[in-house]
């Protein structure tokens, strides 16, 4: 019985951080798209690309934070976790994105040193996997077959009773 009620925080942290890792990760396949609609909303408005493309990923990240503030709540109100957990797995979040966004920085360095354009590479990269940043729909609009519909609470039949 102990262990079923440690298992539950851990499964609920371990999706959330899964799932907002799977997000990220796909979010900079739709780095290009989001490069073509700042650049043409930029030239529409007749203002600079930069400050409409960083508007963007602005209110992109505030729009993540808020789901993942919104999700997690939903686990503080089903008694999953606390409200002081539901901090530390928002501050775990921000930790391992920093960590991913050196990671791509680095691998962009590598492609860059290695002669390969990494932008190009991009549209090659998971195309038809996984799920993209809006709504788990993959690139060709699809959804995601193989993943779980409903995430495990504390009152349905996911975790075993023994």
């Amino acid at each position: 019985m102990q262990a079923k009620i440690l298992l539950i925080p851990v499964l609920a942290i371990g999706l959330a951080a899964g799932g907002f890792a799977i997000g990220k990760v796909w979010a900079s396949n739709s780095a290009n798209n989001q490069h073509n609609m700042s650049s043409q909303l930029a030239q529409k408005l007749g203002v600079d690309e930069s400050k409409v493309s960083t508007a963007m990923t602005e209110i992109q990240d505030e729009q993540k934070l808020q789901e993942l503030k919104d999700s997690l709540q939903k686990a503080v109100d089903a008694g999953v976790i606390t409200q002081e957990q539901m901090q530390s797995v928002i501050d775990k979040q921000n930790e391992i994105e920093q960590k991913q966004n050196a990671l791509l920085e680095e691998f962009k360095t590598w492609a860059s040193q290695n002669n390969i354009d990494y932008d190009k590479l991009q549209s090659y990269l998971h195309t038809g996997k996984g799920m993209g940043d809006r709504g788990g729909m993959m690139p060709n609009g699809e959804k995601p077959t193989d993943m779980p519909q409903n995430p495990p609470t504390a009152t349905n039949e996911s975790v075993s009773s023994n």
